[in-house]
């Protein structure tokens, strides 16, 4: 019976291998959800894969999707922009990366009409932006008692700020020690009563790093140096630190320097510190209510994008931890981040554990990338496995062989003629005016879809909802010398004060 079975089990594999086909539209519609888009809120939502404007298919479950389309391949007008009007009428939670605004210009309207709570990271123009302080949510896990995701944060930040590019030949000598200072920076100004809630911010970070003095191990001078003589030996302050600033001069003084490159780039506009010195946005709140935040970001010059990734880590390790407190280790609102030039991004720390747990705590992501080559200098390996999460490709235009060559793969060949179902040649010809895509959805046999444009759905186009106005307040600023000079004189006088008492009885 086993040998009857195991040629049974051969013959069958060896037919589905080198069998292909089309899939029919039926077979296509019967995995997917049916969305009634004239209706007022849907069951459901997800990446729209069939679609003609009035009824739309999309994939409702915790599955994530990779989206390859090359500048005006019409990727936001197919994908992005229906999906976001989806996301709302189903009451779920969004965050979204927005190279242009035209996301937030589009969609916000909508979303504020839906009663969504709106939050804006804008780092085209910080002015009109909401307050994002990303040591803000340290400070409130330390003051909770939870100083090891406290920690975790801030060794998230310095990973964020100072990372190691794959493959590279650069002496990650450098970025380990600049990482150190910058995590005792920070726990300097968790732990202790020298500072106040309001400096503890990078703006804080980076006039404690100014006034290091890599020359000097007295702890005695007017410095950073000589507050860490408050510190505990065996505190994450002094432990970072001391592993960074003590030591050879000229080497320290190296270090320093490789610290305050990157630094520099958050500091070079008031607009910008200011928005990074107060917060207003939550994180917790995408998983909790019906929440939009949308980054807006510029799309000519890449020197901010690294407070996107940033935002992007920080925000899911909050919305894990908010996953992890709940009865059901899942969020009470899914959250969809729909990510844009995701591989123009620098590279976020953990993307692929990240990706492989998101599905479990209601969190799907949407990663919209031109070349697959992108992906694998910004991640290495890792980007094997962060496609390999990707249940769901879509695919627009590119110009990339190895992407091609490898869809044309995927495909299949034809098992009477062997020739391939879908060509190199005809995957960069697909009929962009009528919104052509290859999908590959699931288990499913390939299915080249034709999608509607935005201007087809039947969503009223509501007046932008207001940008909001970052308040002009300047961040509190750290002068040690003055600081500890008060500090001296108020000992000094409560000294003074003691004296007298005793001399009075």
């Amino acid at each position: 019976m086993n040998e009857h079975y195991d040629a049974y089990r051969y013959e069958t594999t060896a037919h589905s291998i080198t069998s292909t086909r089309w899939a029919s539209e039926e077979e296509i519609k019967e995995s997917l959800t049916k969305v009634r888009l004239l209706d007022k809120h849907y069951p459901a939502c997800g990446l729209p894969l069939i679609s003609d404007g009035r009824i739309a298919y999309v994939n409702n479950s915790d599955s994530h999707s990779l989206i390859f389309g090359s500048t005006g391949s019409k990727k936001s007008r197919l994908f992005a922009m229906p999906m976001m009007e989806m996301i709302a009428r189903a009451g779920e939670s969004v965050v979204c990366t927005d190279p242009k605004g035209e996301l937030y210009r589009r969609t916000s309207g909508f979303f504020a009409q839906e009663g969504y709570d709106i939050k804006v990271l804008n780092l085209r123009d910080p002015n009109q932006s909401n307050g994002w302080n990303p040591l803000q949510t340290a400070l409130k896990y330390h003051q909770q008692g939870k100083t090891d995701i406290a920690a975790s944060l801030i060794g998230d930040l310095s990973y964020s700020i100072f990372s190691d590019r794959p493959g590279s030949k650069e002496d990650p000598f450098w970025n380990q020690k600049s990482r150190a200072i910058f995590q005792g920076l920070c726990h300097m100004l968790l732990n202790r009563s020298f500072f106040n809630d309001s400096q503890v911010t990078l703006s804080s970070v980076l006039d404690l790093a100014m006034q290091l003095d890599s020359a000097s191990d007295s702890y005695d001078d007017y410095t950073t140096n000589s507050l860490l003589k408050f510190y505990d030996q065996d505190s994450l302050a002094r432990i970072n630190l001391d592993s960074a600033i003590l030591g050879d001069v000229k080497t320290v003084m190296n270090i320093h320097a490789s610290f305050m490159g990157p630094m520099q780039l958050f500091f070079s506009r008031k607009s910008l510190v200011k928005m990074l010195s107060t917060n207003d946005i939550s994180f917790e709140s995408l998983g909790l209510q019906k929440s939009a935040l949308y980054i807006i970001m510029p799309d000519e010059k890449t020197t901010l994008h690294s407070l996107v990734s940033l935002a992007i880590k920080q925000c899911y390790e909050i919305l894990i931890d908010v996953a992890q407190n709940t009865p059901a280790l899942s969020l009470p609102y899914r959250v969809n981040f729909l990510l844009d030039e995701f591989s123009n991004l620098p590279q976020i720390p953990d993307m692929s554990s990240m990706i492989s747990a998101a599905r479990s705590r209601n969190i799907r992501f949407y990663l919209v990338i031109q070349s697959m080559q992108q992906l694998v200098s910004k991640y290495g390996e890792d980007a094997h496995t962060i496609r390999g999460n990707c249940t769901d490709w879509v695919y627009l235009t590119s110009r990339e062989l190895s992407l091609l060559k490898e869809l044309e793969d995927l495909c299949g060949h034809d098992p009477n003629t062997r020739t391939p179902l879908i060509s190199v040649s005809q995957l960069q010809r697909l009929n962009k005016e009528t919104g052509e895509a290859l999908i590959l959805c699931g288990r499913m046999y390939p299915y080249l879809s034709h999608l509607a444009d935005i201007d087809n759905y039947p969503f009223s186009h509501l007046p932008m909802h207001p940008l909001p106005q970052l308040p002009d307040e300047a961040p509190s600023r750290i002068n040690i010398r003055s600081m500890l000079q008060k500090s001296k004189s108020k000992n000094d006088e409560e000294r003074l004060q003691k004296l007298m008492q005793a001399l009075l009885e």
